[in-house]
């Protein structure tokens, strides 16, 4: 259990405590908490403040945190869940979830358009808010978040008619200023996007132009987005992006293998060997650690097994590819997110399914221990549509929190620990 920083218990409209399944010997973990810059990527968050690194999920950033020093004690491993379903206007679809400064909980996903739904520290109560009526709810892998410095919100999505649109709004505001980037460039199949913040508050995208079949970048300075630059020519199934705390936008992407690159003096150099050259690969995730260090999350499919397995990937000297969650079934793993805390423990969700049932779960890594699997849930549910969608992120107690979709009702569904 934990000692929290938050008032206010976040329960909403209706809500299930569920007991985490994990059994083995309790891993405390403690965090202080400090002046701190957070940076969310493409599926994730990282914080680095005096004490190290928080990464959270969603689309690239960065935030501070002028909160006093305190220091809490969380026990992932005998943490009890709770689950609600806080949005009345949202489907959950391609949810990414964001904890701001001030412990606030924001989740956008998709309903009748792009809605961000929203829940104070010391509150109980959600509030769903549409940021623009005609995005695209029909694809996958076309929404990411980033939060900045100030406070402001960045969001990287496409529209009804394919175009790649972003969207901001400052901490004050109640608008959001939507613009449109690149026409017709998610035509002809699905729509993909990832957005990072560097410390100067400048937003940076990349993006999937299908007609051209090319990996792009832009970015924004002083008012003005800068003419595309390629990434690769390939067919690309995911991205991810982050922007070091030097400035040095690094992104990984899905090619049918799982690749690494980095921009340096105006030109992308794709690394090779790839980060992973397996069978199958889906539900990529990425995040920065407090010493800059990349970590990949995805799922990999394992022919001599015959299911999916959650993996767990970083740049430190070299990629090595290890197994954080042994089972996602035959049909799971299109989904997973990555959050990484001030002391670089690492935290990943993640989507199973099988041919009968379909569950949300966690894996965790606190120090050089071993992984930890338990699921969000203590029973599956839902066939093959618990868990769609899934996104975590870190408040600045230590907890975890997650959102995903319930497929079978099309709702956004909301997990914690306690």
């Amino acid at each position: 259990m934990k000692r929290t920083l938050i008032g206010g218990l976040l329960v909403a409209f209706m809500f299930v405590t569920l007991i985490s399944s994990c059994s083995q010997t309790a891993t405390s973990e403690t965090t202080t908490t400090s002046a701190a810059t957070t940076t969310i990527t493409s599926n994730s968050t990282t914080t680095t403040g005096a004490s190290g690194t928080t990464t959270t999920t969603a689309g690239g950033g960065t935030t501070t945190t002028t909160s006093s020093t305190t220091t809490t004690t969380f026990d992932h491993d005998n943490a009890t869940w709770t689950v609600d379903a806080p949005s009345t206007s949202g489907s959950g679809a391609e949810s990414k979830i964001i904890i701001d400064s001030s412990n606030k909980v924001h989740i956008f996903h998709f309903g009748s358009g792009l809605i961000e739904t929203t829940k104070p520290a010391d509150s109980s109560t959600w509030s769903d808010s549409t940021v623009d009526s005609l995005a695209s709810t029909t694809q996958i892998h076309s929404l990411s978040v980033a939060i900045d410095s100030a406070g402001g919100l960045h969001v990287a999505y496409f529209d009804t008619s394919r175009n790649l649109k972003y969207a901001y709004k400052a901490e004050a505001d109640t608008s959001w200023t939507k613009s449109t980037l690149a026409s017709g460039v998610g035509e002809g199949g699905g729509m993909i996007s990832a957005i990072a913040v560097d410390s100067s508050n400048n937003p940076h995208i990349i993006y999937y132009d299908i007609p051209n079949d090319q990996l792009r970048y832009i970015t924004k300075s002083s008012g003005s987005w800068s003419t595309p630059v390629v990434v690769v020519d390939s067919g690309i199934t995911e991205c991810g992006l982050v922007v070091t705390s030097s400035g040095t936008p690094e992104a990984v992407f899905l090619a049918t293998y799982l690749y690494y690159a980095s921009y340096t003096g105006g030109t992308w150099t794709v690394d090779t060997p790839a980060i992973d050259s397996g069978y199958t690969m889906k539900g990529v995730s990425i995040a920065l650690d407090s010493t800059d260090n990349l970590h990949v999350a995805y799922a990999r499919y394992y022919t001599d097994d015959t299911r999916y397995k959650l993996m767990h990937s970083d740049k430190n000297g070299s990629w090595v590819p290890e197994i954080a969650k042994d089972y996602l079934g035959v049909y799971g793993g299109g989904y997973s997110s990555i959050a990484i805390d001030r002391n670089n423990n690492l935290f990943l969700s993640s989507y199973s399914r099988t041919s009968s049932s379909s569950s949300i779960g966690v894996a965790y890594r606190i120090g050089s221990g071993s992984w930890q699997s338990p699921y969000v849930t203590s029973s599956k549910d839902d066939a093959w549509e618990y868990g769609l969608y899934n996104s975590c992120a870190l408040d600045s107690s230590g907890r975890l929190h997650v959102s995903f979709q319930k497929g079978s009702t099309n709702s956004l569904q909301y997990a914690t620990e306690n």
